[in-house]
Parts: C-alpha cells; sequence; structure tokens
C-alpha cells in the first residue's frame, strides 16, 4: 500500500526518509597519533554554494575530529541556516559540528549533497535546533526529514542536468561579482582622480595640460613632506595646503556621558555614523552646562573626523555635519570647521582618497586593538585645492558619478539575489521530478529502497553478534 502523498509521485519515485537512506559516519581521528591530514572545519565552506574554501592541517587540531573520504558528503550542522554542506575529492578529517556520511553505491552521492542544500530541508533543519548563541541541529532530528527518493540511473541524470545548469549560474554570478568588484575600483579612481586634477573638463579648461613640476608653496616653506611624491603634478592654478591652513576652531569632543544640571543636548557618537554620514534616528542626549554646550556646538558644514577607532581604515575618515539645531559631539570624534572658500564636501570627499589615507596612516598610533589620530596630525594632512567653482564642480561630478554607481551597485545586487533564488529553484524543481524525465526502463525506487534496508539490516545483525 502506499504511503500518503505517494500518489503524487513522479513515476518510479517513493517517499523515504534521510534516516533511512543515509547515516553519519563514526569514524574519529586522534590528533595525538601524529598523522598529518587536510582538516576541514565550518569556516573553510562557502555558505550557500558548497564551495571548499581552503583547509588547514590535521596537526593543527588538538581534539579528537570526524574522519571523511573523498566523495563522502559534509553537512555543517552549527547554525544550519548558513547552509554549509561540502563533497571533498580528497581524504581528511573534519570538525564535529560537521555530519560525514559515507559515499554508498545505492545512493548517487552528488545527489544527496544537493539535496541537503536545498531551501526545504534548510528550513527544516533551522526549524529543528537547539541552543541560542550557537544553534545546532542533529541527526535524529535530521533523519525524519522527508525525502522522495528517485531511482539511481534518475538521480544521476538529475546530478547531471543540475550541475550544467548551476555552472551556467556560476558563470553569471562570477561576471555579476566581477562588476560589482569594478564599481568599486571605479569609485575610488573617480575620487583620487578629482584630487589629482584629471576628473572634469573643468579642471582641463582650469590649465591640466599644464602641470606643475615645483611643488613651490610647500617648498618654499620648506616643509613639502613628502607632497612630491603624494602629488607629483597637479593643474596650473592648484595649490598644496595643510588642513590646519583651511580650517578654524578645531576641537576634540566632549567626554561627559551624562549628567544633572545644565540642557539636554543631543549628542553624536561613533555609532552615529554609518557609511560615511551621520545617523541622527538614534542619536542619545546627554546634559550639558551652557559653557560646555557652547564649546562643543556644531554648525551647520561642520565636518567631525573620527580620533578613535577599532577600524585602521575608518580612523580619520571625516563625515559632514549638515543639521540644524543645537548638537555637540563626543571625544571620538574631532570638529573642523572649514574656512570660508573652502567647500565643506570638498575636504570631506578628500578623506576618502589613496592619498589622504596613506597620509592619516602614517600619522596614526595604535595599541591595544585601537586606533587614533590625533588633532595637530590632522592638521599637517595635504590637501590639493583649487579654487571655490572649482571645488563645487568637483562635489557635483562626484555626487553624480556615485549616484550612477550606486544605480549599478544596486542592479548587480538584485542580480546576484536573482541568481540565488534560481539556484534554489533549480534545486526545487529537481526533486520534484520536474528537472529531467522519467524513463519507465529505470529500476524503481521502491527496489532501491528495499536493497538499503536490506543491507543496513544485515549490518546490524553483523554488529550485535561482534557485540
Amino acid at each position: 500500500m502506499k504511503s500518503e502523498g505517494q500518489d503524487n509521485l513522479p513515476q518510479g519515485w517513493t517517499l523515504t526518509t534521510l534516516g533511512e537512506l543515509v547515516s553519519p559516519s563514526k569514524e574519529r581521528f586522534d590528533p595525538t597519533q601524529g598523522e598529518d591530514l587536510p582538516y576541514i572545519g565550518l569556516e573553510h565552506i562557502e555558505k550557500d554554494t558548497g564551495k571548499i574554501l581552503g583547509h588547514g592541517r590535521s596537526t593543527e587540531v588538538k581534539s579528537m575530529k570526524a574522519v571523511f573520504h573523498a566523495g563522502d558528503v559534509l553537512y555543517g550542522k552549527l547554525r544550519p541556516y548558513l547552509n554549509k554542506v561540502a563533497m571533498p575529492e580528497f581524504d581528511g578529517v573534519c570538525s564535529t559540528d560537521i555530519l560525514v556520511f559515507p559515499k554508498s553505491e545505492h545512493i548517487e552521492s552528488k545527489f544527496l549533497y544537493y539535496r541537503l542544500m536545498s531551501r526545504d530541508f534548510v528550513q527544516f533543519a533551522n526549524e529543528n535546533v537547539s541552543g541560542v548563541q550557537h544553534p545546532r541541529t542533529d541527526f535524529q532530528s535530521l533523519s525524519k526529514f522527508s525525502i522522495a527518493l528517485p531511482p539511481l540511473a534518475e538521480q544521476r541524470r538529475i546530478v547531471k542536468h543540475v550541475e550544467s545548469l548551476l555552472a551556467l549560474l556560476d558563470v553569471s554570478i562570477h561576471e555579476l561579482s566581477q562588476a560589482y568588484i569594478s564599481l568599486e575600483v571605479a569609485r575610488k579612481s573617480a575620487t583620487n582622480s578629482a584630487y589629482l586634477g584629471t576628473l572634469s573638463s573643468k579642471q582641463g579648461e582650469c590649465g591640466n595640460d599644464a602641470l606643475i613640476t615645483h611643488l613651490h608653496d610647500e617648498v618654499d616653506r620648506g616643509n613639502g613632506n613628502g607632497a612630491n611624491s603624494l602629488f607629483p603634478s597637479l593643474p596650473s592654478g592648484w595649490r598644496l595646503r595643510r588642513l590646519g591652513e583651511l580650517t578654524h576652531n578645531p576641537q576634540n569632543g566632549t567626554t561627559k556621558r551624562s549628567g544633572n544640571e545644565g540642557k539636554s543636548v543631543p549628542v553624536i557618537r561613533l555609532a552615529d555614523i554609518r557609511g560615511g554620514e551621520i545617523d541622527t534616528s538614534n542619536v542619545r542626549n546627554i546634559t550639558l552646562t551652557d559653557t560646555e554646550a557652547e564649546r562643543f556646538k556644531l554648525q551647520r558644514n561642520d565636518l567631525l573626523a573620527i580620533r578613535v577607532n577599532g577600524s585602521k581604515s575608518l580612523t580619520g575618515r571625516m563625515v559632514l555635519f549638515d543639521t540644524e539645531g543645537h548638537w555637540s559631539y563626543c571625544d571620538h570624534l574631532i570638529r573642523f570647521r572649514p574656512l570660508q572658500g573652502i567647500d565643506p564636501e570638498f575636504l570631506r570627499w578628500f578623506f576618502d582618497t589613496e592619498v589622504a589615507r596613506r597620509q592619516v596612516e602614517s600619522m596614526m598610533v595604535s595599541t591595544a586593538g585601537q586606533n587614533t589620530i590625533n588633532q595637530a596630525s590632522l592638521k599637517g594632512v595635504i590637501v590639493p585645492v583649487p579654487k571655490l567653482d572649482e571645488q563645487e564642480h568637483i562635489v557635483r561630478l562626484l555626487k553624480e558619478y556615485y549616484r550612477q554607481l550606486t544605480q549599478l551597485s544596486l542592479s548587480i545586487e538584485e542580480g546576484l539575489r536573482l541568481s540565488c533564488s534560481l539556484r534554489q529553484s533549480i534545486l526545487s524543481k529537481a526533486f520534484e521530478g520536474k528537472l529531467v524525465p522519467q524513463d519507465p526502463s529505470d529500476e524503481p525506487a521502491s527496489a532501491l529502497l528495499e536493497r538499503i534496508k536490506a543491507e543496513r539490516a544485515k549490518g546490524k545483525r553483523r554488529q550485535a553478534k561482534l557485540a
């Protein structure tokens, strides 16, 4: 008699469970034996794709590990939503957070490999976990997962067709990923070019062909500090100035975190800076005296430099304050107020360039995981400066260029999301019997399942005798 749901299966298929088809290997490896084998941890398996990103060595591990052989299917049971499944082509050992399903003559290993990567299995595993911070599933839970099993010959046809489709999809994903990388390169290139005088037509009109060979402003003052290597050539009309010459009233932020007397003032913290901009949606208030409130008051178009941060790449970056009202800022930030004739956005963009980062990072102090730059060092950063109208023109160009790149970036991201969805759609159709036609001459899966059950029963009897 057919099981519930059996009537809806493709010809030759049968309904079973994962536990009736496979069981995880119990073979273990003792690292004290000193044998040197490849080691795979969860960190070596790429999320969703099944790609093995590399491996360690068994000599580097200390605790007991699971053993796998070429062609076995590895399944990551820690945080199953990460969908970490792999099928190595070599022998080795792996983390005990990985279940090892040995290859079998009755089940096509790659059929199992792709089945465990399917969305419905990921969802089932994720619904059967224990633990909050480190959610894990186990084989006892996974063994109950219902599987529609095709004949062995059809399993192989499915795998062949799935792989041909996924290969085409991987090419598209690679091209999209390369395009995304190219966009990031274009962003950096545009910003760098803007401050070397090679981005805009207006820069050309200002003498882009007449490049200065001597940075006389800096040399005359005798404090070039490598300016020639930073700016080997600039359009005529440009001058090199230090940040301290382009701004006034630099001020570190308040160290105060709370208070009882005075006025309540919103204070900008590092947590309020996201993606190079100030996010005012969750800004907290602190109580400052009138003197403190005035001292740390921000004006529109002030620049805030990140003074200290755990990330080296963020330390010394600038953000623009462009909000009305009485606001303050914390001591992790330094305020710089641009002089008249200096576009604040022109300065802000400059601190994203490679030439600015080279200067900032050479002045940075790193201790105990924190990177710090002080006010005096930032004031010494050399900035190439054209006239105000050209500064404004450069800012407009960069904004428009970034707007277009952002649109392209969003299109690429959408393409990658669709590719991931298409990957799952291919697997879904494969395991519903809709990807390849059925062949009436195939041995039915029910006969295959009976052989699997008989062989496993025989193995259990053999183990009982040995015990």
